[in-house]
């Protein structure tokens, strides 16, 4: 098993197709053929099975083909470090990014940190968390930022934390609660909410701090994982919100959502940098990690994520 047969094997897994995958990576029907049979040899399984449309791939392939995705990424990436480090002005940044972030802090990071690597491509995958942990665990994304997980990572993943924080709440500048100097728990409940779905790790934080507080549920309208969104509700309605402050930096800056302060309702928002265990990031990938952790630093608006709804 080599390389070359692994890459012809993933372009048949991929076109379920022999034709398919001889014209994607430029090699003879027979040829390819041959490499499928030999690695059937050598596993002692079989891969895929004939249908008259093409290949189906069996379990096996299913399983094979999930390790030699990251063995195809990781060739990729070897390749491009090393013209990195030979020429010093290329490389790849491959990243995922949750919500809160990709619009603002690490966007703001990217955008000063290529004004000097003219050269240096990047990849930005805005996603939720089970999508960019799928990214990092295949090796298409080389590191992802989110929100730290409530329950234990997979085998595949080591983490880093970034930041901590506070989610806070939020509603429209004109709001009944905006003026507010310390708003208690219970006022929230008067009004309608917008919040991430219900089987989500907010959601259960929710839940819990207004059980603990002997409080009812808010009444939350609507559930949805997209900003924009929350954002379009807040700014229509007397909705409350409990965000990421990253996620409303710029309205709150232009003053069309505000902030609330909430002293007795504390609900971390631990971000953390997700890479696939054992994994060795480039050098451009490092140098941008460094860079978005000397922005972070550097950030006047970090000190609405070190305190509290206060």
């Amino acid at each position: 098993m080599n390389s070359e047969t692994l890459l012809q094997f993933l372009a048949v897994y991929r076109r379920r197709g022999i034709g398919k995958a001889s014209r994607q990576v430029g090699v003879s029907q027979p040829a390819i053929s041959n490499a499928i049979r030999r690695l059937e040899d050598e596993l002692k399984v079989t891969l895929f099975n004939r249908t008259p449309t093409g290949v189906e791939p069996t379990t096996y392939a299913d399983a094979l083909a999930r390790r030699a995705e990251v063995i195809s990424n990781e060739l990729d990436r070897a390749r491009l470090e090393i013209l990195g480090l030979r020429t010093l002005t290329q490389g790849e940044v491959r990243l995922g990014v949750g919500p809160a972030l990709a619009t603002s802090l690490v966007s703001e990071a990217l955008a000063s940190f290529l004004q000097e690597r003219s050269k240096i491509v990047v990849s930005l995958l805005e996603g939720l968390f089970d999508e960019l942990t799928e990214g990092v665990e295949s090796g298409r994304l080389d590191f992802a930022v989110t929100t730290n997980p409530a329950f234990p990572l997979s085998d595949e993943l080591s983490s880093e934390p970034l930041f901590s924080g506070q989610f806070r709440f939020v509603v429209r500048p004109d709001h009944p609660l905006a003026h507010s100097r310390n708003v208690r728990p219970g006022d929230l409940l008067d009004f309608p909410w917008v919040l991430p779905p219900s089987d989500g790790m907010l959601w259960h934080s929710v839940k819990t701090t207004f059980d603990t507080l002997g409080l009812r549920q808010p009444d939350v309208r609507v559930e949805t994982n997209s900003g924009g969104c929350i954002k379009a509700l807040l700014r229509s309605g007397l909705y409350v919100s409990l965000v990421p402050p990253y996620l409303v930096m710029q309205e709150v800056e232009l003053n069309e959502i505000a902030i609330l302060s909430v002293p007795s309702i504390q609900i971390p928002w631990d971000v953390v940098v997700l890479r696939r265990a054992g994994s060795t990031a480039s050098p451009s990938t490092e140098a941008f990690l460094a860079h978005l952790r000397d922005t972070l630093g550097s950030d006047e608006r970090a000190r609405v994520l070190s305190g509290a709804n206060q």
